[in-house]
């Protein structure tokens, strides 16, 4: 018996110009494209469903075309719609971005790797299960040029960090953060 595989792929395309979507099913073509909101340059994106509606919602960073740095949420209505942006916090740009629930509360809490006004930033933004965060909170030694992982690499139930990039010292680094399940 053959089944169609049903699963939708979602791309989001980021650049100066706008974010664009493009849906369709697995191992199809790709034909419906939706430019949305404000395209960053030297960015990261993060999808989650923030504020707990079953839907994907869209975290983005990066500097937009005026020069300004942007961490920004799009809500998604469960459709593919998505209202926004409303900024999150400090911007940065040569950034990553991860979501996770750091402080096992059930909602998924956002790291931010980057650059701001030429110093790295390593921020966690706390979310309060509807989708607004506190913060930021310094984690550790900022980055730039950098990667964001989230996974509990000791087997304790808590999500970790694992960092990479550039301190402002120019120094290549390769960092853990072992989290104790507070976040």
């Amino acid at each position: 018996m053959n089944k169609e595989v049903k699963k939708s792929i979602i791309f989001i395309i980021f650049w100066l110009f706008g974010i664009v979507l493009i849906f369709d099913r697995l191992l199809a073509n790709f034909s419906s494209v939706i430019t949305f909101g404000t395209g960053v340059e030297c960015g990261s994106i993060a999808l989650g469903d923030i504020n707990n509606d079953g839907a994907l919602d869209l975290i983005v960073s990066g500097m937009d075309d005026t020069g300004s740095r942007r961490l920004d949420k799009y809500i998604n209505d469960g459709t593919g719609n998505f209202s926004g942006p409303t900024s999150v916090g400090t911007g940065v740009h040569y950034s990553s971005i991860a979501l996770g629930d750091i402080d096992n509360d059930g909602a998924l809490d956002l790291i931010v790797t980057g650059t701001n006004d030429n110093s790295g930033r390593l921020d966690k933004y706390i979310n309060d299960g509807t989708g607004n965060f506190s913060g930021p909170t310094s984690v550790g030694t900022g980055v730039h040029y950098s990667s964001v992982a989230l996974g509990d690499i000791n087997n304790d139930g808590a999500l970790d960090l694992i960092v990479s990039g550039m301190d402002d010292t120019g120094s290549r680094k390769l960092d853990k953060y072992i989290n104790d399940g507070t976040g």
